[in-house]
């Protein structure tokens, strides 16, 4: 049975909000969304709300309403009979866009729909080459490759829209090349009738491309119930025909600018490389393998030269600076309008509800100002939706704070200690 300690107290949104129109296909065809569905809450026959997820609750055969509880929950409701901090009894509901059918974002358009940057994405697509079979070489495989920023870059795509239409063309053209400069490189490598067959194949997928249904269906929900500060942002519900033209000049201005790589020496298909296509294949969906590029993968460099031959490579196209003295390090890209988690309001709830607005629709996480704690983490990343699991940005940034957080430890440890010497090299 589900107890009674689960009945929900702060439900804001449930059967307040009013249902609001989205765009549902490339035609713009609309549908009525209730926005209550985004929340952790179920209605029980007798009209009780629970602090429940829905989807996993169930009759039985004598007619009761039952649920399913983690062990932790279960541990704190059941045995204890007090509510688990980390549970949406408590206040933790990240919002679950499944639940009203919003499309998957790809890597392209969750940068459009961002409010932060924190990597710059360089997609290297190519022919997928481990079976001798005709038919099999023919099949292309993806790779995103993310270089961090120096710090998380605050940008804004409605507010873009916006002023689209205030400016000439030259000075709006500027605008798009600034923006999906900082945003999205696209590299083809292979041969030239390789990488022409490449981008004729890859154009009518939305691997690369951002679909101006699907962006403006996630702003419209984010502008109405996120408080990471899309609210603030201008009213695109009546812009339709607006963010199809501005999606589709930023579509074709990265297809314009697309690198192709021909180079035999950089055109690398080692095992590793074979080894990670064998799962990725781009003819399906947004199917991208994913690999985060730091100062700290000097042991990866040593083991995978070769491999980090054709990753210097799309960083000098990129414009990204590589280390003279030491080839496989980079420098990070300059954030425009940087911020930090030390800036924002709320600290890191604002950078982490900002940067991943699929996996966080209602822009809280946990009220954290600072880091995640690792219990957090834990619960964020086996959420039974996958959302945080799945999302490989997300997970690269939360390992970067992890690493952070180990080496100011360490080296205040070592100041104690009376050891920092050995941290000299840090300066």
């Amino acid at each position: 049975m589900v107890p009674q300690i689960m009945i929900a107290q702060n439900c804001s949104y449930y059967k307040v909000q009013s249902p609001i129109q989205i765009p549902v296909d490339k035609y713009f065809n609309t549908k009525e969304i209730q926005l209550e569905k985004l929340m952790g809450v179920y209605e029980s026959k007798d009209n009780i709300l629970y602090a429940l997820h829905p989807e996993l609750v169930f009759v039985d055969d004598t007619e009761r309403e039952c649920t399913f509880l983690c062990p932790d929950c279960y541990k704190h409701f059941v045995e204890k009979g007090i509510v688990n901090p980390l549970s949406l009894a408590a206040g933790i509901d990240h919002g679950d866009a499944d639940c009203i059918g919003l499309k998957k974002l790809n890597i392209f358009e969750r940068m459009l729909v961002a409010k932060f940057w924190l990597y710059h994405s360089v997609v290297k697509i190519q022919r997928k080459f481990r079976s001798s079979n005709c038919s099999e070489g023919k099949r292309m495989h993806g790779h995103a490759i993310m270089f961090p920023h120096d710090a998380p870059d605050a940008v804004s795509f409605a507010t873009l829209l916006h002023m689209m239409y205030n400016l000439t063309d030259d000075l709006t053209d500027s605008k798009i090349r600034k923006f999906c400069e900082k945003c999205i490189t696209v590299q083809f490598l292979g041969k030239e009738e390789e990488i022409d067959y490449l981008m004729h194949k890859i154009s009518g997928t939305s691997i690369i491309k951002a679909r101006p249904h699907v962006v403006q269906q996630w702003l419209l929900i984010l502008q109405r119930v996120s408080s990471a500060g899309y609210d603030n942002d201008p009213d695109i519900s009546h812009m339709t025909q607006e963010l199809q033209s501005l999606i589709a000049k930023v579509n074709a201005h990265v297809e314009k600018n697309v690198i192709r790589e021909t180079n035999e020496d950089i055109v690398v298909r080692d095992e590793f490389e074979t080894q990670s296509a064998n799962n990725n294949n781009v003819n399906n969906g947004d199917s991208l393998s994913y690999s985060l590029l730091s100062n700290e993968d000097k042991k990866y460099a040593q083991h995978l030269k070769e491999k980090l031959r054709t990753i210097v490579s799309i960083a000098n196209a990129c414009n990204i600076d590589v280390d003279p003295q030491n080839r496989y390090q980079w420098a990070s890209r300059r954030a425009s309008e940087p911020a930090s988690k030390f800036d924002l309001i709320h600290g890191q709830e604002d950078l982490l509800a900002g940067a991943f607005p699929d996996v966080f629709p209602f822009g809280k996480v946990y009220g954290n100002q600072l880091d995640l704690k690792r219990s957090q983490i834990r619960h964020l990343l086996l959420q039974y939706n996958c959302h945080a699991a799945t999302c490989r940005e997300l997970i690269f940034y939360l390992f970067s704070e992890e690493q952070k957080a180990h080496n100011i430890i360490g080296i205040s440890n070592a100041q104690k200690a009376g050891n920092l010497a050995e941290y000299h090299h840090l300066h």
